[in-house]
């Protein structure tokens, strides 16, 4: 197994002291988070490996969640002595972990599931489990929101899932960034996002500036993105025992070693806790996204769990134990 910490070209991040600091959280663009990684998804349906239906969908929603977002207002925002007190408290400033969430995000849902008609037909079970979800009522679209939100995926249909997770992101992606960079603090727990208290869907290598070659971590939920230490485990942050897993790796080779440092996506992994999470490299590809390299990687994860280690954050396009 590779283990970047040895590599001495690859050091754990070191911000100067006359430098000028990096911002520790970096909000995401609703004008143009959805149709970027929608580009992405269609570079992953250009591959024609028996994967383009998928990917072609996966634009397709990605497509509908910027048109969604770019119409769609957030209902009743944290007031700021609310704000005040979860930023005493160090709490993420709109919580997905609420019981009760803003009722406006079902609209947000609705204007995804309007936006991705019209076009090539969809798959028949895609398409009727859109036209499932457009004849639901409120109530029950919110119970789905929030089993997603709480992985109970016992109560949640797969075929549903990446229509509520679509409609789920548009609305915190908006709403965060209606509240502002300003509203935003880093909290005590590293390994959640600093903005709705999610996990991360993967980590990512920045480029340009004085986030050139840092980590992120990349919200699974808000697209939030907020700095992490590189060889750090964001899950139980020990800095021991951090190696990295790729698609080419050779299982035969006595040391495990990956065959290459310059991947796009790899998975750390953490032998302290036996968890992973996959780091993606824009100094390896200018054009990745965290969420598409990561369901474009799904082999990585199988990989991974076949030497005992489990998964950290979700992607919420995918039910577990369903496949691309």
């Amino acid at each position: 197994m590779f283990n970047e910490a040895n590599d001495p070209l690859i050091q754990p991040d070191v911000i100067p002291l006359h430098a000028a600091a990096p911002d520790p959280i970096v909000l995401a663009q609703p004008s143009t988070v959805f149709d970027d990684r929608a580009r992405r998804f269609d570079h992953f349906a250009a591959r024609g490996d028996g994967q383009q239906l998928f990917f072609a969908f996966m634009a397709r929603l990605s497509r509908a969640q910027q048109v969604a977002a770019a119409a769609f207002v957030p209902g009743a925002l944290p007031d700021a002595a609310t704000l005040a007190t979860r930023h005493a408290h160090r709490m993420p400033i709109l919580p997905a972990g609420l019981s009760e969430r803003d009722p406006s995000w079902v609209a947000a849902l609705r204007a995804v599931l309007a936006a991705s008609e019209g076009g090539p037909a969809l798959p028949p079970a895609v398409a009727a489990a859109r036209r499932n979800l457009q004849a639901t009522s409120d109530d029950e679209l919110d119970r789905l929101g929030g089993a997603l939100l709480a992985f109970e995926y016992e109560s949640i249909a797969a075929d549903v899932v990446p229509w509520i997770a679509a409609g789920l992101q548009v609305y915190w992606t908006v709403a965060v960034a209606a509240l502002g960079r300003d509203a935003a603090r880093t909290i005590d727990v590293g390994g959640v996002c600093p903005c709705c208290g999610s996990l991360p869907v993967a980590s990512l290598r920045r480029i340009g500036g004085m986030q050139q070659g840092l980590r992120y971590l990349v919200c699974s939920l808000c697209a939030t993105q907020w700095h992490l230490v590189r060889i750090k485990c964001s899950h139980c942050e020990s800095t021991a025992g951090i190696g990295y897993l790729t698609l080419s790796t050779d299982p035969d080779s006595e040391t495990g070693k990956a065959a290459a440092t310059r991947e796009v996506v790899k998975a750390e992994v953490c032998d302290d806790c036996s968890s992973y999470l996959k780091l993606v490299s824009l100094e390896a590809d200018h054009q990745a996204d965290p969420v598409a390299d990561d369901l474009a990687t799904l082999a990585l994860d199988l990989l991974t769990d076949e030497r005992g280690y489990v998964r950290i954050g979700p992607n919420l396009f995918i039910h577990p134990g369903v496949t691309a």
